[in-house]
C-alpha cells in the first residue's frame, strides 16, 4: 500500500498519542528515532525504509509542542576509506540538521550535534547478534585491529575482504553496512499543564489502556530491512540446447523460504528429405528447486540449489538412413547447480541431472524416399538426463546480484 499525506499523518498522529500514553498526562516526554541512508548519500531519501513515517512525527512534534532539547547525531559504514566515511557521516549530520531547520520551526542554535563517526562500535554488535558464515573471525579482527589511526582501522577492511576469497565480506555488505548508515534524532519537548486535574485513578487508568491499545501501532525503529519486495522471477535459456539447435525458454518465480518453480519448453522441427536427415523436439519441463547457503538471504536465486522435475516430449532423430522416433518419454530426474552472478541482472546456471527415463519409440529406416518401420521399443533407462549451462535474466523488483549493485 502506497503511503498518501493522510495515510503519513494518520501514522505521525499515532505516534504521538502513544508518547503520550508511555509518560505523564503533562511535563516533559522525549522521542528517539532513526532514519537510514542510501549508500554513498548523504541526503536524507523520505521513499528509503521507514523515513517518511519517522520524518512526519517529527514534523508534528515540532509543530504542535514546545521543543525543549535537540541531540542529533550520524553514522556512516566502515565499508570503504576511513577519511571518506568519516566526511559522509559529517555531510549526513549537517544535512539533518538543514532539514530541521528548514521546518522553520527550529534554529540552528537549539539543535546539539553530539557527533559524526564511523559505525565500527555497531558493527560488532549486529556481527554477534548475526549467524554470518566465518563470524568468529570477523570478531577476532574487530577486537584485534583496536587501534584508531586511519592507517590501522584500514587495515581491518583489508583483512575483512581476505575472508572466503572475498565472500564474507559480500556478506557484511549486504546484511550488516545498510544498517549502519544512519542518523539518530533525540528530542524532549514540554506539553502544557491541562486547565483541569482529573482524578489520580481515572488518569493513571486511562493511560494504561493507552498504552495497551496503540502500542502495537509503533511503528518498529529496529535493524531490520524493509520486506516490502515485488514477485521476483527470471527468465533463461540453455545455451547447450541452442548449440545444438534447440530454441528453449524457461521461467522461474520464487515461492520464498529459499523454494522456486520453474517450467521451461523446447521446440525444433528440422528436416531435409534429401539427406535423411530429421531433428525434430518438442516438449517441456517442470522443476522444483531448493536454494541453498548464504547467498540465497538478499538473492532468491544465487548459489547452490538442488531440485526434482518432470521432463516430458516427443522427438524424431534421424542423421543416417535409420532413425528412432518416439511420441511420448517421460524423465523423473534429481537435479544440482550453482547460479553464478555476472551482472547486476544477469547470472549463468550451471546444472546436472540425473534420474529415470522411459517411454515408447519405433526405429524405422529410409529406403528410396520412403519411411519403412522396422520396429518397436521400450525404454527404461537409470542415468543422466540433463545437462545446464544457462543464461538467466532476474526481473522482478530488487530481484539483483547485491555484488553489483553501488
Amino acid at each position: 500500500m502506497k503511503l498518501t499525506l493522510v495515510n503519513l499523518k494518520l501514522i505521525a498522529t499515532i505516534g504521538i498519542v502513544i508518547l503520550l500514553a508511555t509518560s505523564k498526562l503533562y511535563g516533559q516526554s522525549s522521542y528517539s528515532a532513526d532514519l537510514y541512508y542510501r549508500i554513498n548519500e548523504s541526503e536524507l531519501d523520505a521513499s528509503y525504509r521507514d523515513n517518511s513515517i519517522i520524518l512526519s512525527q517529527i514534523d508534528s512534534i515540532i509543530a504542535n509542542y514546545e521543543v525543549a532539547n535537540i541531540d542529533v547525531c550520524a553514522s556512516a559504514s566502515p565499508d570503504g576509506a576511513t577519511s571518506a566515511n568519516e566526511k559522509l557521516a559529517q555531510e549526513r549530520l549537517n544535512s539533518f540538521v538543514d532539514y530541521l531547520v528548514s521546518t522553520g520551526r527550529l534554529s540552528a542554535d537549539q539543535i546539539k550535534t553530539t557527533r559524526s563517526f564511523v559505525n565500527w562500535d555497531g558493527m560488532g554488535q549486529l556481527v554477534g547478534q548475526s549467524q554470518l558464515s566465518d563470524k568468529e573471525e570477523i570478531v577476532i579482527i574487530l577486537n584485534n585491529e583496536v587501534a584508531t589511526d586511519a592507517h590501522r582501522v584500514d587495515q581491518r577492511i583489508i583483512q575483512l575482504k581476505r575472508l572466503n576469497k572475498g565472500k564474507t565480506y559480500q556478506e557484511l555488505r549486504t546484511s550488516i553496512f545498510p544498517h549502519l548508515r544512519y542518523s539518530s534524532i533525540t528530542i524532549d519537548f514540554n506539553r502544557p499543564e491541562p486547565v483541569a486535574v482529573l482524578p489520580e485513578e481515572p488518569v493513571t487508568t486511562v493511560v494504561e489502556e493507552t498504552i495497551e491499545e496503540v502500542t502495537a501501532a509503533v511503528p518498529a525503529t529496529t535493524i531490520a530491512e524493509s520486506t516490502s519486495r515485488g514477485a521476483r522471477w527470471n527468465i533463461s535459456t540453455n545455451m547447450l540446447y541452442l548449440a545444438a539447435l534447440a530454441p528453449n525458454i524457461a521461467a522461474e518465480i520464487s515461492l520464498g523460504k529459499g523454494f522456486s518453480i520453474k517450467g521451461g519448453w523446447t521446440y525444433t522441427w528440422l528436416k531435409s528429405d534429401k539427406r535423411n536427415k530429421y531433428w525434430r523436439l518438442y516438449g517441456g519441463e517442470l522443476e522444483v528447486r531448493k536454494w541453498l547457503g548464504a547467498a540465497n538471504k538478499k538473492n532468491p536465486f544465487g548459489g547452490h540449489h538442488i531440485g526434482v522435475g518432470v521432463q516430458m516430449g516427443t522427438y524424431d532423430f534421424e542423421l543416417t538412413k535409420n532413425g528412432q522416433m518416439s511420441d511420448f518419454t517421460t524423465a523423473i530426474s534429481l537435479y544440482y547447480g550453482y547460479s553464478l552472478p555476472i551482472a547486476k541482472r544477469f547470472n549463468i546456471d550451471f546444472g546436472v541431472g540425473a534420474g529415470y527415463v522411459t517411454g515408447k519409440y519405433k526405429k524405422y529406416t529410409a529406403e528410396h524416399g520412403c519411411y519403412v518401420y522396422q520396429s518397436s521399443h521400450k525404454r527404461k533407462y537409470f542415468g543422466p538426463t540433463k545437462l545446464d549451462i544457462s543464461m538467466v535474466w532476474l526481473l522482478g523488483k530488487g530481484n539483483v546480484n547485491p555484488k553489483y549493485v553501488r
